[in-house]
């Protein structure tokens, strides 16, 4: 396996994003002490990993600690200016409104997903719409049936429709292997 570390952010929380050329995939993880502390977010975006990682790094940030200092590795680093997410309309959306999973036992109370939104090119009317509390309720949850989180879904036009959460958060986050929507009572897709 040879992996390649090809951007990382600096402070108190450490996102490491690497690159698999054995898999052709970016890896976005979370490190504590040097050490890793989850799975991390895999992708084939090497933008969309970056991103990920100065999210995730900034979300994890309590209210009024210190901005944390970003450096780009200069293997990473291109005369480029860097690339603005092009919103995509009528695309699926949804929003984490309750996390049951949490990560208290890693980073402490104050950290979980609720709030989460995607997909990371989600039109603004969309968000907005979520933000609201519109939208169908879902729930995600592994396969011993263990709900990890609920949610609001807007159905686009997209390919993946009610599927979004679970393909685009749910099981690359968690290991969710099923989505449930409200419809009178919980039902799988």
């Amino acid at each position: 396996m040879s992996k390649r570390l090809v951007y990382k952010t600096e402070g108190p929380i450490d996102m490491r994003v690497h690159y698999d050329s054995d898999y052709k995939e970016y890896n976005s993880r979370l490190f504590r002490d040097g050490r890793p502390v989850n799975e991390g977010y895999f992708t084939d975006d090497k933008q969309d990993a970056i991103d990920t990682a100065n999210f995730e790094a900034n979300r994890l940030i309590s209210p009024g600690g210190k901005a944390l200092r970003v450096r780009r590795l200069a293997s990473s680093v291109t005369n480029k200016a860097p690339t603005k997410l092009k919103y995509v309309p009528d695309v699926t959306g949804w929003i984490i409104t309750k996390d049951h999973l949490g990560m208290e036992n890693v980073l402490g109370p104050k950290y979980n997903r609720v709030s989460v939104i995607g997909p990371r090119r989600i039109a603004p009317e969309t968000r907005a719409r979520l933000l609201k509390g519109e939208g169908q309720k879902f729930r995600m949850l592994d396969g011993d049936g263990q709900v990890y989180y609920e949610g609001l879904c807007i159905e686009g036009k997209d390919a993946s429709g009610l599927f979004a959460p679970l393909e685009n958060f749910g099981t690359p986050d968690s290991g969710c292997t099923d989505i449930q929507y409200w419809n009178g009572g919980w039902k799988s897709l």
